[in-house]
């Protein structure tokens, strides 16, 4: 049984969310809703473009092999996530070289909608949807805190559009480099009180984690770092592709030294906002299922997710907003607390963050 209006007790709390006491996870789902390619248009993409790379390799017959069980299985209408997981058990040999082949097609893809994106944002008064959303919170007065699985820049475009400091682990520069110690120190500044040099924390500053890379991100044939620049070609992108290599590629510079920070923001925070996240890393979230952090607040904002996802049944208190499975296009809402779960129907489109900002976090 469903009510059709939102107490306003249900409404107070999902307003509790926008704190900074909160930690953000943004999902593909954010950036699907501006123009960037989500996983069935990569898949698309990539049935069209990968034979060509195929063959002008010299490992033509073998990667051919491999490839045609992907085709396959993404033509049958399986997700590109759960056809690369089983096809793609590790990164050694021919795997590793069609590994690189999916990681240019999906970072060229992006980056070309990205850019898109960014034309729209400097030459027109577009506004993202996720710059309203974070313009909620009181960053003025203390540090944000954001994890993305999402190779685009659009976070960073928001929180610049804000201006907010956003720090990604990158040094300063021409060409910043990964360097996380140097990085982190800049979330704070330094005054004199009473001839002492003295650290006080950053205001209007965002850190910002990217576990799976970023379209910006380019290895350093000459020395093996990291740097950032969008004015680089895709010849050697540092990023995560999907499937079943995201745990081994996680070990790899710079994510293993993202990884733990990421865990350590996870532990500290007391409350979570999920928004288009889908809960498809498994070796992202090991962390977010310690019982500690399963009994703290949940807010999922997202267009599609089932009621009976496993991980809604191992939280204490969350609330779900997603559409509504009827004919109107509107939102469920699912509430969890002291073990009483209520169910609420309305025909705002709150899965939506840019409703959600107008009806709810005003």
């Amino acid at each position: 049984m469903s009510d059709t209006e939102i107490t306003e007790e249900l409404m107070r709390h999902i307003q509790s969310f926008i704190s900074t006491d909160s930690l953000l996870f943004i999902g593909s789902g954010i950036s699907v809703a501006e123009g960037i390619a989500g996983m069935p248009k990569l898949g698309d993409t990539l049935k069209q473009l990968v034979p060509n790379k195929i063959n002008e390799s010299d490992n033509k017959l073998n990667l051919q092999k491999k490839w045609k069980k992907i085709d396959e299985g993404l033509s049958s209408g399986a997700g590109l996530e759960s056809v690369l997981l089983k096809e793609i058990g590790d990164i050694s040999g021919t795997n590793d070289e069609l590994l690189n082949m999916i990681k240019d097609v999906s970072w060229s893809l992006i980056f070309r909608n990205d850019q898109q994106v960014l034309d729209d944002l400097l030459y027109s008064d577009r506004t993202l949807r996720l710059t309203k959303f974070i313009k909620r919170f009181n960053y003025d007065n203390d540090q944000l805190f954001i994890i993305t699985t999402n190779y685009d820049r659009l976070i960073e475009y928001a929180l610049d559009d804000l201006n907010i400091t956003v720090n990604t682990l990158f040094s300063d520069g021409a060409l910043p480099r990964f360097d996380k110690n140097s990085a982190l120190k800049r979330d704070q500044n330094y005054i004199v009180s009473k001839n002492k040099l003295r650290p006080q924390k950053r205001y209007a500053y965002a850190l910002l984690l990217k576990p799976h890379g970023s379209i910006s991100w380019m290895e350093n044939k000459k020395n093996g770092s990291i740097v950032s620049s969008l004015s680089l070609s895709n010849k050697s992108p540092c990023i995560i592709t999907p499937g079943g290599t995201k745990y081994q590629q996680g070990y790899k510079f710079p994510f293993n030294e993202i990884i733990p920070l990421m865990n350590d923001q996870i532990n500290s925070k007391s409350q979570y906002i999920f928004l288009g996240y889908g809960f498809n890393d498994a070796h992202l979230e090991n962390q977010l299922r310690e019982p500690t952090n399963r009994k703290k607040p949940w807010l999922i904002i997202t267009k599609s997710f089932p009621d009976n996802h496993e991980i809604l049944d191992q939280l204490d208190d969350y609330v779900l907003i997603k559409q509504s499975t009827g004919i109107t296009k509107g939102s469920t809402v699912i509430y969890k607390k002291n073990n009483i779960l209520k169910k609420y129907e309305t025909e705002d489109e709150l899965w939506d963050i840019q409703c959600l900002t107008e009806k709810i976090l005003w």
